[in-house]
């Protein structure tokens, strides 16, 4: 990743791309959110879902990223190195973003995995699902409905907070 690369070069402390990884853990919840766009329910959930734990994580760990850099040092069985120079920050900073990225990775998933009940039914509420509609996606408030009850042919609507929008039909 750029940030790896930067770090390579010397560019950043351990702190500043630590706290890059953790906002590129964040962004990339934005492919599976644009992705889940006109998905079923389903689908839109496991975006949110994505997005909810990782926003999360990166919330609750923001404040103690410096206590974060030295946990990774601790575990990699290795003294602190605290590196001013360029070409010490070149050495050190790389490998501390490598295994910040996995470990902050491994530990969300096994923190958030005893509580998995409890996210699915926030994501749930976060984005319902109105079984008399047909198939329904939601982002923020917004659905696109796709109806096929009555007539067997499908038909869409955009639906926000529970206003029905239909798009203009055509005259004949």
């Amino acid at each position: 990743s750029i940030v790896v690369l930067l770090s390579q070069q010397g560019f950043l402390s351990q702190s500043a791309g630590v706290a890059m990884v953790l906002g590129a853990n964040i962004g990339t919840t934005g492919t599976a959110l644009l992705s889940s766009i006109g998905k079923q329910t389903e689908s839109v959930r496991v975006a949110v879902c994505y997005f909810v734990l990782k926003a999360f994580g990166v919330v609750a760990i923001a404040p103690f990223v410096s206590w974060f850099v030295y946990l990774i040092y601790a575990l990699q069985g290795t003294a602190f190195v605290d590196p001013k120079s360029k070409a010490e920050r070149a050495e050190h900073v790389p490998g501390i973003i490598t295994f910040s990225h996995s470990l902050f990775n491994v530990a969300l998933a096994l923190i958030f995995l005893p509580f998995t009940s409890r996210v699915a039914k926030v994501v749930e509420f976060l984005v319902p699902s109105d079984p008399t509609l047909g198939s329904c996606s939601s982002i923020g408030g917004a659905a696109m409905v796709v109806d096929t009850s009555s007539s067997g042919t499908a038909s869409s609507k955009m639906t926000t907070k529970g206003i029905m929008l239909q798009p203009p039909r055509k005259k004949d």
